[in-house]
């Protein structure tokens, strides 16, 4: 595949018009799943529900978290509480408490869709967008060391173009790989040895919500929606081999009818890959669920939800040391919207759905991770303008 580097990217009217569309709905999903500030703390003066990680002032969104070798969970969120969205962070050890959440963007500019990555020495990488220019968003790095100090903020993506929606993974190396959505494509960087390599279009989509995961060895999967000709999306898969070349992207969901959106990515240690997304049909949202196997053949999607007249979406993923599929998402459930957790055993088959959140306010922007036999889920709770990041392990 050929990718394009940014001295060689042009503009034209189309990519300026879909770069408009991609915002749009950007801001839109931001103000679906961010509250906003101006709450009282929940729970009666500092009585707060113990689940309650940020209890701050202002509204959250966006949770990201990752566990690292020594079991600690640490978790990252956009907070309004400082009067601009900005990039907050906590951590609790296995046997502790939660800290005091930390502002660690810490600027004047707003900052979203924050993702957070553990490496195999324990260091803490966080990504994110910042509005560091009107109309030019860009992906900001900050890193963690051992000792608990973080880095100066590296702005990874250098671009005029506008870039958001950023994931990341390491690889048991600790190669760091960090994907986007850029007004031109789909953007991809790498920090190995200490250094960033230059940001590169591997995709000539501007793909929405891109998702990506790392195997062992270095082999890069990513996934995003894409728009097609009918006005829908479709979900598109990526391959950056040991090589460092590109693939011929492929299409996973094949519903060109229908609206697919909100894909989600992992691979377990012998290569095989899992893939999840959404799927609008007839009003209502589905979540499908696919598996390529080390043959590079794809399964046929599977509709894990299968809930008629009520709407499942906003998927994470993990997956186990013994190849189990963790999965949550938000639910339609009467007049609100629940977490709700469900495994994939080895064998392909399901567990039946658990209400994790189970309150009768809304429950949005699920994260789930796995380590040691833990299960840590993290999502924001609240009516709009009283969210909070609440965390749960079981």
């Amino acid at each position: 595949m050929l990718v394009q580097k940014r001295g060689e990217q042009t503009k034209t009217k189309r990519i300026l018009f879909d770069k408009f569309c991609f915002f749009l709905v950007y801001f839109l999903l931001i103000n679906i799943f961010c509250f906003g500030c101006h709450k009282n703390p929940t729970g009666d003066g500092e009585n707060y529900d113990s689940r309650n990680v940020s209890r701050n002032s202002g509204g959250a969104g966006a949770p990201s978290m990752c566990i690292d070798n020594n079991g600690t969970v640490h978790l990252v969120w956009m907070d309004d509480t400082p009067g601009n969205w900005e990039i907050f962070y906590s951590f609790k050890t296995a046997s502790g408490r939660w800290a005091t959440p930390a502002n660690i963007s810490n600027t004047d500019s707003a900052s979203y869709g924050p993702d957070i990555v553990s490496d195999p020495l324990n260091k803490i990488h966080v990504v994110w967008d910042e509005w560091v220019a009107e109309h030019n968003p860009e992906i900001l790095y900050i890193e963690k060391d051992w000792l608990g100090e973080w880095s100066d903020t590296v702005n990874i993506s250098q671009t005029e173009t506008g870039d958001v929606m950023p994931d990341i993974d390491s690889d048991s190396y600790g190669t760091l790989y960090v994907v986007w959505m850029d007004g031109l494509g789909m953007g991809f960087c790498q920090k190995e040895d200490n250094s960033w390599s230059t940001p590169e279009i591997f995709s000539p989509h501007s793909d929405l919500n891109p998702s990506c995961t790392v195997s062992n060895d270095g082999i890069l999967y990513v996934v995003g929606e894409s728009h097609i000709p009918t006005g829908n999306r479709e979900i598109y898969f990526y391959i950056r081999n040991k090589n460092r070349n590109w693939t011929e992207p492929r299409n996973l969901s094949n519903s060109p009818d229908y609206y697919s959106y909100l894909p989600e990515i992992v691979c377990d240690d012998q290569g095989n890959v899992f893939a999840s997304w959404c799927e609008s049909i007839q009003g209502y949202s589905d979540i499908f669920f696919s598996v390529c196997s080390l043959s590079g053949n794809w399964s046929d999607p599977e509709n894990i939800s299968n809930t008629p007249l009520v709407s499942s979406f906003w998927i994470s993923m993990d997956i186990d040391i013994s190849g189990k599929i963790h999965l949550v998402n938000m639910e339609e459930t009467g007049v609100d919207y629940d977490v709700i957790y469900k495994v994939r055993d080895v064998n392909g088959d399901w567990t039946d759905s658990e209400n994790i959140s189970q309150t009768d306010e809304l429950s949005a922007a699920p994260c789930v991770r796995v380590s040691d036999g833990m299960i840590h889920i993290a999502w924001i709770e609240g009516s709009p303008g009283k969210g909070d990041v609440y965390y749960v392990e079981k």
